[in-house]
């Protein structure tokens, strides 16, 4: 990452009146299990807290107490990758802090226009693909975050990914949840299917801005302090 984007994360952080935070504890006798198996914590988002994201947003090393800080400003990207499973998305146009409320139409020339007025539900970003079906008959969008891992900061990662046809509106809504796996090694950006009964949730969806999570051994799942 250059020293811009990570100045940039940093500042953002700072600035940030509302940053969130995600704190998992593993014991000392899972740990050495854990990454012996060559396990890493992947973390997933969700607008609902029930339909996960179809992209792994991070994968983080696993430690003792592993911290995960990221802001509320999400960006808005566009891909040409195909949305099957095992798949990295690749970004091939980005902006950087996409307005909630407002649309961006990705045009013919593969750059964003906007941010325009329209019937964009609050908190939602609403895009528009008048890329045209001859070039491509659809494109994945979606949002990106980026956020700072045991106090490191890592640029913007896709955290969710919708197909969207040419010529179609799409709204993005936020993504307030957050899914946590233990899980074989898994790079961010990567296109999976997350099974759910594996995972530890953790709501940020009403006001709260810190969430503490503790391994589980027994369970296998990470379960709240």
């Amino acid at each position: 990452m250059s020293e811009i984007n990570v100045l940039d994360v940093r500042a953002r952080l700072a600035n940030d009146p509302n940053p969130n935070k995600l704190v998992l504890e593993i014991g000392r006798e899972s740990l050495p299990i854990i990454r012996a198996a060559q396990l890493r914590i992947v973390l997933g988002r969700s607008a609902t807290g029930t339909e996960l994201s179809r992209v792994v947003w991070m994968s983080v090393d696993p430690f003792e107490l592993n911290t995960v800080t990221w802001g509320t400003a999400y960006g808005l990207y566009a891909s040409i990758t195909e949305p099957v499973t095992g798949a990295t998305v690749t970004v091939v146009s980005r902006e950087e802090i996409a307005d909630p409320g407002f649309s961006y139409t990705y045009t013919s020339s593969a750059v964003f226009m906007g941010p325009q007025t329209g019937n964009v539900p609050a908190g939602n970003v609403g895009v528009l693909n008048q890329m045209p079906a001859s070039s491509y008959p659809s494109m994945l969008f979606g949002l990106d975050q980026g956020a700072t891992v045991q106090g490191n900061p890592v640029a913007a990662r896709v955290a969710s990914a919708e197909t969207v046809l040419a010529t179609f509106p799409k709204n993005l809504p936020p993504l307030p949840f957050v899914f946590v796996w233990l899980v074989e090694a898994l790079g961010g950006g990567m296109i999976w299917n997350p099974d759910p009964s594996k995972a530890a949730v953790a709501d940020y969806s009403r006001g709260a801005r810190e969430v503490t999570l503790v391994y589980n051994a027994e369970k296998g799942v990470f379960v709240p302090k």
